[in-house]
């Protein structure tokens, strides 16, 4: 698990869907996809206007190396 926090202006998760089908905002969208198809894995957010935002990100053990091996046939992990 990797976990990033600050202390920033935060965001209403509220609307986090609407963040999410967002066009010009694809940074969390691509980092959620990403997880999930490379391994399974997700993300947490939780966020307070004013107090900053807090991320979990959960990469299930061992499934970076399978994807690899499976896919491009690395066999370094």
């Amino acid at each position: 698990m990797v976990f990033v926090s600050d202390n920033g202006k935060g965001f209403d998760v509220r609307n986090f869907s609407t963040l999410l089908n967002d066009s010009t905002k694809i940074g969390i969208r691509n980092v959620r996809e990403r997880l999930s198809i490379l391994s399974g894995g997700s993300i947490k957010i939780d966020s307070k206007i004013g107090e900053g935002t807090k991320v979990q990100i959960f990469i299930p053990k061992n499934t970076w190396g399978g994807y690899y091996l499976n896919n491009f046939g690395i066999n370094d992990f």
